[in-house]
């Protein structure tokens, strides 16, 4: 509660595929994204932050509701999306007596997915946005769909689906083409605002919007954004002029995750460390989005009122092991990610938390913020619980393999490699074990797969081997469960 008893506002940043690692790599003094550092700087941040799973789905489902995948059912061999039933932090929050706004600029948080349950107005991006992202005020040209927050089944207008996947295909396939296709594109256009570029360049008017409605209302407000800038493919960026040459000598670089998932290309050492390089000024680019909308906030007088968090969903890998760019695989660089808070009116400004931290652990958080009894039956902790101590259970992860969709397009081979139920768990010394649960066959791991050499982290390891080993016990029960009714009410439908 604010110092007047009223609530606060609450908003919520999602940077899609940043990891923790990409914001540090580096250093202080020539960090890329500038942003975001001040801001975990002033407020409550988290030495560790994990996901709950690799892509965005069931990342944001646990957001969404602090419940592991396993738990809400929304992971790859689960259901396709959250069941409307499951309480969510927007329809918490709205039996509270606030409103609630989903900006994403991610197609997968939108009705379809039932992402947007509880919330009062959503609105979302389609695909056409992060392969166009170079052009100017896009979405004057293809409007993102809007909607409230109605459960799974809602049907999506037809210009989502109207993109062919040929064309995703040659933009991934052959990016230097696709480039001079954007640019051109973008001069027969016009030049625009220079500051509406990005993936879904709607969000910084439309978040404004939200607030200044919010403003004119009784009730506090809770707002959520997601910014996708940060995912491949790396094509169509708006890079700062003094930059360009070194952004087009990097672009030759096939990004295409389909055929790599498909066992036809793998990109060598030379190519990854392009990708990287991509990847940097996509870090950049989020980041001077993120200061725009953390300017709008100090701009309409609420910055001392609300309750911001700033995390991601998962990140992104860019190695020559099994796993490229995020969704097949639990790499480190996919499973940590930027964790930072603040509270209102100041309160535990400047504090680095001990403890590792969850995307389950954002719903009990803000609902004891704004004032609200988080359900019992929720996986996460609230953050001051983390601030001095390690969390008693460690943090989980579910590396759910691939999707039905993914697995029909790739070889048994290719299959048995990617597919793959897997738990890992992390405590605020890094990963301390896991389990695999389907797939290589079922087998227990301790401390990880790399060599470790932090000595507290093996000794904490050791010291919880047994309960760990309980917890993953429970777990396997509990996803094959998940993963039996699903397939249970599937075949009930009529399908294999």
């Amino acid at each position: 509660m604010t110092p007047d008893k009223r609530p606060p506002n609450l908003v919520i940043f999602v940077l899609d595929c940043v990891s923790a690692e990409a914001l540090r790599a580096r250093g202080a003094e020539t960090a890329p994204a500038p942003a975001y550092d001040s801001f975990a700087a002033e407020g409550l941040s988290f030495r560790t932050a994990v996901t709950t799973a690799p892509w965005t789905i069931p990342a944001h489902a646990s957001l969404f509701t602090g419940l592991y995948p396993w738990r809400h059912k929304t992971f790859n061999h689960g259901s396709p999306g959250l069941d409307s039933n499951i309480p969510t932090l927007a329809g918490l929050l709205r039996a509270a007596g606030y409103r609630s706004t989903c900006l994403s600029a991610n197609p997968f948080v939108s009705p379809r997915t039932g992402l947007t349950s509880g919330f009062d107005d959503a609105v979302w991006s389609e695909w056409t946005h992060l392969y166009f992202r170079g052009i100017r005020n896009f979405h004057r040209y293809s409007p993102p769909s809007v909607g409230s927050g109605s459960p799974i089944g809602a049907e999506e207008p037809r210009r989502w689906r109207r993109f062919p996947r040929s064309i995703r295909r040659f933009a991934e396939r052959y990016p230097p083409s696709w480039e001079i296709a954007c640019r051109a594109a973008g001069k027969l256009l016009g030049p625009g605002d220079r500051s509406a570029t990005g993936v879904a360049s709607w969000i910084e008017p439309a978040f404004e919007e939200a607030l200044r409605a919010g403003g004119r209302s009784a009730h506090p407000t809770f707002t959520f954004v997601n910014l996708l800038d940060a995912h491949e493919p790396y094509i169509g960026m708006d890079v700062h002029r003094s930059l360009y040459g070194e952004y087009l000598s990097m672009l030759g670089v096939r990004q295409d995750w389909v055929n790599w998932l498909r066992g036809r290309w793998a990109p060598n050492s030379r190519e990854l460390r392009k990708l990287r390089t991509l990847y940097g000024f996509a870090i950049t680019t989020v980041d001077r989005r993120l200061q725009r909308l953390l300017s709008i906030v100090r701009k309409m007088d609420l910055w001392e009122q609300t309750m911001i968090v700033i995390t991601s969903d998962h990140g992104q890998c860019f190695t020559e092991g099994r796993q490229l760019f995020h969704s097949v695989g639990l790499d480190e660089s996919v499973v940590k990610i930027p964790l930072a808070v603040k509270l209102p009116y100041g309160r535990l400004g400047k504090v680095r938390a001990s403890g590792a931290a969850s995307l389950v652990d954002i719903l009990p958080s803000a609902l004891l913020e704004c004032g609200a009894s988080p359900p019992s039956s929720v996986d996460g902790v609230t953050f001051d619980q983390l601030i001095d101590h390690d969390r008693v259970e460690p943090a989980l992860v579910l590396g759910d393999g691939l999707s039905q969709i993914d697995s029909a397009h790739v070889t048994s081979r290719r299959r048995e490699e990617l597919d793959s139920l897997r738990v890992d768990a992390y405590s605020a010394y890094g990963r301390v074990g896991g389990r695999i649960l389907a797939g290589d066959g079922e087998a227990s791991y301790r401390r990880g797969s790399g060599p470790l050499t932090d000595e507290a982290r093996i000794e904490k390891a050791d010291e919880n081997g047994g309960k760990l080993e309980s917890t993953l016990d429970l777990i396997s029960i509990q996803v094959k469960t998940a993963v039996n009714s699903v397939h249970q009410r599937i075949a009930g439908w009529g399908y294999d």
